[in-house]
């Protein structure tokens, strides 16, 4: 699902992938003050393919923030790191991720920092609660005030975890919800210059 003026406007500053095929597919990127959101069912990918397009575009040197409740932020790492990486397999950074190995975890993080890629901040509540477009807003910015850098795009995985308090609450029925955080986070990207991209 894509933004009214996403496929409209090929002039407006994009995000690149990296990945050629979807690229092309996107008109040349994700479009900066636009969501674009993957929808497929729950234990189809989403969020592999979330990881997988977050770590293309940090590649790209892009600014990355990416918000995930369900996982931890370790785990979320682990995901990242094992996507930017050649020097290892798959099952030896889970290996000593597991063991908390420090060395190896150090060895690894040199190799990611060698690379000339984008700055990468993971969004987590602690409490595993769900979060207000507001809230990520706030925590977004102070990164980029305190650290000197802009983020070009955010990844929240999945949206269903910030419209969970206006469900909670008695709001709104989940339907209007989803509607309103979807405008919500619309609005958060068109005044900060970012992409936005969700799972559904």
């Amino acid at each position: 699902m894509f933004d009214d003026k996403f496929l409209d406007n090929t002039e407006e500053e994009k995000v690149m992938t990296g990945i050629s095929g979807f690229d092309k597919y996107l008109c040349g990127g994700f479009l900066k003050q636009t969501i674009s959101s993957v929808q497929t069912g729950t234990g189809k990918g989403k969020t592999t393919m979330l990881i997988t397009l977050a770590s293309n575009i940090l590649l790209q040197g892009y600014n990355v923030a990416f918000i995930n409740l369900e996982m931890r932020e370790q785990e979320l790492q682990f995901n990242i790191y094992s996507s930017l990486q050649e020097k290892y397999s798959f099952n030896e950074i889970r290996h000593n991720y597991n063991r908390a190995n420090i060395e190896f975890v150090r060895d690894l993080q040199m190799e990611i920092n060698n690379k000339n890629i984008g700055h990468f901040v993971t969004v987590k509540n602690d409490s595993f609660e769900s979060l207000t477009c507001k809230q990520i807003e706030q925590r977004l910015k102070q990164v980029e005030e305190s650290e000197d850098y802009k983020f070009d795009i955010v990844f929240v995985d999945y949206i269903g975890l910030l419209q969970a308090h206006l469900i909670e609450k008695g709001i709104d029925r989940s339907d209007q919800a989803a509607q309103r955080t979807m405008r919500e986070f619309k609005i958060m990207c068109e005044r900060n210059n970012w992409a936005g991209v969700t799972a559904t």
